[in-house]
């Protein structure tokens, strides 16, 4: 539908699923649930801005009522 009406969407889903969806839509605006300010390096089980973008996350919701 937002093909149709040339219309953006956005679309949040879990992190390891993003690629996967943003490689097979053109108008979804896809979106993290959560990222960690740390650079790469320690941070094991931490979710890198670096790679939400490699991804082609294009948006995060930030301090969500879930994870403040």
């Amino acid at each position: 539908m937002a093909e149709q009406y040339d219309i953006d969407i956005f679309f949040t889903a879990q992190h390891v699923d993003l690629f996967r969806i943003k490689s097979a839509t053109k108008n979804l605006i896809v979106t993290a649930q959560h990222m960690d300010a740390i650079s790469p390096g320690r941070g094991m089980g931490r979710i890198l801005p670096d790679a939400l973008a490699a991804a082609g996350t294009q948006a995060v919701f930030l301090n969500h009522a879930e994870n403040p």
